[in-house]
């Protein structure tokens, strides 16, 4: 059967083959030679360049809870973030790159610190209400935090993030 839109013959992939990229900038802090891949690269520890508050991607901050968090918890400073290097070009400190990571894998990072002790959350209360039975509460309180911090301690102890790259050097 053959597709007889005018987009059939373009060169471009179809929008469910192309992974979204989560693009941010970063400032180099401190370049580590110890690590080379086969491309040449290194790691590289950056410093992110935050917004004042939230997302800043529509105009409802206002009233927006990601807005309103994002200002109770942001901080002046942000914690280092150790990158690789994946410019082709020797960087220095002070130097802007742009760090690049498929939305997918920002989903698997997502899924893995929220979901998984989420899942533990609900999985021990359940336990222990089943072997503890339904009057007493206090077992299923415990169960539920003792599985919550179970599957945190799984995701930390056993889970390797994937890195973002830095992709290209600004200034």
């Amino acid at each position: 059967m053959e597709n007889s839109s005018p987009m059939s013959n373009s060169p471009l992939p179809a929008a469910s083959d192309v992974d979204e990229v989560a693009l941010a900038t970063a400032v180099v802090l401190q370049v580590d030679d110890a690590y080379s891949d086969d491309t040449g690269g290194s790691y590289i520890w950056v410093q992110t360049q935050r917004s004042s508050g939230g997302c800043s991607g529509c105009h409802a901050e206002g009233s927006c809870g990601t807005s309103t968090l994002a200002k109770l918890l942001n901080t002046e400073k942000s914690v280092p973030l150790k990158v690789i290097n994946g410019t082709g070009q020797v960087l220095e400190v002070g130097d802007v790159v742009v760090l690049e990571l498929p939305e997918s894998t920002l989903m698997k990072h997502t899924l893995m610190a929220y979901g998984v002790p989420l899942v533990g959350l609900f999985a021990g209360g359940l336990l222990m209400q089943a072997l503890m039975g339904q009057s007493n509460e206090i077992w299923t309180i415990l169960g539920s935090l003792s599985g919550m911090v179970l599957g945190w301690w799984g995701v930390k102890a056993f889970y390797r993030p994937e890195l973002p790259i830095a992709t290209k050097l600004l200034s």
